[in-house]
């Protein structure tokens, strides 16, 4: 939302200018040449531009988003390079060795999606622990914050998690089958995913599971969703 508003007041102001000029420029043609290049340039300025989560974005790869987060955010801003480096490295596969540099995170030079996903890789790592209480208790806190409103689709996100740790795969499964469909970013629908399968496979259903997990892994990503769907395949396909 926050870019279309910013692409907004910049077309307006190059009209503005335009219609200033106006007052002094008689040949209209110099007027309207000049007010498209301005507008092309700024369309390409904003065309260009990257988010931090690109490479998970719009090719699910997570060795691409770590070198990406090396080069552009690397002795830059401290906070956003632990942050993105952080996450990526989740979604390679690396599960420890992160509570030292999580703490030197300064959560005041975070926006409010930033910092909902600290929280969601603190989550992350809470999970690997299988520690429930404690997960119930962060997703409570987390859900009585401020993100409520702006970011509830990433609040059912995270709630997922929990319904594995707690056995209760049929709540799981609904779940999947009301948010899954939602998902903008691939990398979102391959974790997704990945937790539908693991509620498949503890009902029972294993060929539904294999339909998903060939689906999540006919397509090269790098994340650790699509390895551990690997194994999951392959072994339930010896059985």
């Amino acid at each position: 939302m926050i870019k279309y508003i910013r692409l907004f007041l910049q077309v307006a102001i190059a009209v503005s200018v335009y219609l200033i000029l106006s007052s002094f420029i008689s040949d209209i043609w110099v007027l309207v040449i000049f007010l498209s290049v301005t507008i092309l340039i700024v369309l390409n300025g904003n065309k260009g531009k990257k988010s931090h989560t690109y490479y998970l974005d719009t090719q699910c790869n997570s060795e691409k988003h770590l070198i990406y987060v090396e080069v552009k955010l690397k002795n830059k801003n401290e906070s956003l390079y632990i942050l993105y480096k952080t996450y990526g490295e989740l979604l390679n596969g690396k599960t420890e060795g992160f509570a030292n540099d999580l703490n030197k995170i300064d959560i005041s030079e975070l926006n409010m999606k930033e910092r909902f996903l600290l929280e969601e890789i603190k989550l992350k790592l809470i999970y690997i622990d299988k520690d429930i209480d404690l997960y119930s208790a962060k997703l409570l806190e987390i859900t009585n914050a401020d993100y409520y409103i702006t970011l509830k689709n990433e609040l059912l996100i995270i709630k997922a998690p929990l319904y594995l740790l707690k056995e209760e795969y049929t709540e799981l499964v609904d779940l999947m089958f009301e948010i899954i469909p939602k998902q903008k970013e691939s990398y979102r629908i391959i974790e997704l995913e990945y937790y539908l399968c693991l509620a498949y496979i503890a009902q029972g259903k294993e060929e539904d599971a294999i339909a998903v997990l060939e689906f999540i892994t006919k397509r090269d990503f790098k994340l650790d969703f699509v390895t551990k769907s690997r194994v999951l395949l392959e072994g339930l396909k010896k059985n």
